[in-house]
């Protein structure tokens, strides 16, 4: 685990310095398709998405993890059963040990009866307790939100810009506060659709989500049809990523695209000319 260095450099050295090493190994491949070159590609990779990340969050293990099994996959498609087993044990490990982790060394005490398993899952899932604060929010609150809360929403989160933005003009803080009942804890993540009540209405308030999933899908595409090492490494971060955000938010949707989406975008653009294509005989 590393800590105290920019978290937005870190994430993006943790897509360009594996995809940079293993390129080497993936045109070695190419030419010589030997195990050893498999195995070194599967741990530069994983090294860099499992074993490197900031914070505790078992969130930022399992993402670039599925993300890199993904990718893996896209390179040997006939070793499909092979990554699948290895990635998924390794990622498994990971999350077990944060959790470990979390409760020996942190004194966070996180005892798993199930009312805190359900209660674990609401966050994860949007359960029916997480939506009624979010309705609540919105009926309580529904006149305090303005344009601006929509702007906070999208922008607070943006690198270099966030500074101009209020952080407590958000439906985020809004529903926290319904939440806390008032208090100052702001830890509690609304819902898309939570912000979609405020955003769009009742009737409209999936749209948000819809947005994220039709973005979700056009990456999962782009993955599919990619033929050369970078696109389907980055749209098979970004696809799982948008993927996860049910459990999120469309501000934490928003920072994201801002500090990743766009910059490694206009990466993909500058080196489309200079791909590393796979064989023709591992893409299927």
């Amino acid at each position: 685990m590393v800590s105290g260095i920019n978290s937005l450099i870190l994430d993006w050295s943790k897509l360009v310095l594996p995809l940079l090493l293993a390129s080497i190994f993936i045109k070695k491949y190419n030419r010589k398709p030997i195990a050893l070159y498999f195995y070194a590609i599967i741990f530069i990779v994983l090294f860099f998405n499992l074993m490197i990340f900031t914070g505790i969050s078992r969130n930022s293990a399992i993402i670039p993890g599925a993300a890199s099994l993904f990718f893996i996959i896209k390179i040997f498609p006939h070793k499909k059963k092979e990554t699948f087993a290895l990635v998924s044990i390794l990622i498994l490990f990971v999350t077990i040990s944060l959790t470990i982790f979390k409760n020996t060394y942190l004194g966070t005490n996180e005892t798993y009866t199930f009312s805190t398993f359900t209660s674990y899952l609401e966050s994860y899932f949007v359960g029916p307790k997480n939506l009624g604060y979010a309705y609540k929010a919105k009926e309580l609150y529904a006149n305090n939100f303005n344009l601006n809360t929509f702007f906070n929403d999208v922008f607070a989160n943006a690198p270099m810009i966030s500074g101009f933005f209020d952080l407590e003009n958000r439906t985020s803080t809004l529903y926290n506060i319904t939440v806390y009942n008032g208090g100052l804890s702001r830890d509690a993540i609304i819902p898309t659709i939570g912000q979609g009540l405020f955003y769009t209405g009742y009737t409209l308030s999936i749209l948000p989500e819809l947005l994220i999933v039709w973005l979700m899908t056009k990456c999962d595409q782009k993955y599919t049809e990619a033929t050369d090492i970078i696109t389907a490494f980055f749209m098979s971060y970004f696809a799982v990523r948008f993927g996860f955000n049910f459990s999120q938010n469309f501000s934490i949707f928003s920072g994201f695209v801002f500090s990743s989406v766009v910059p490694l975008y206009i990466l993909l653009y500058l080196n489309r000319k200079t791909r590393i294509t796979l064989k023709r005989k591992d893409i299927k």
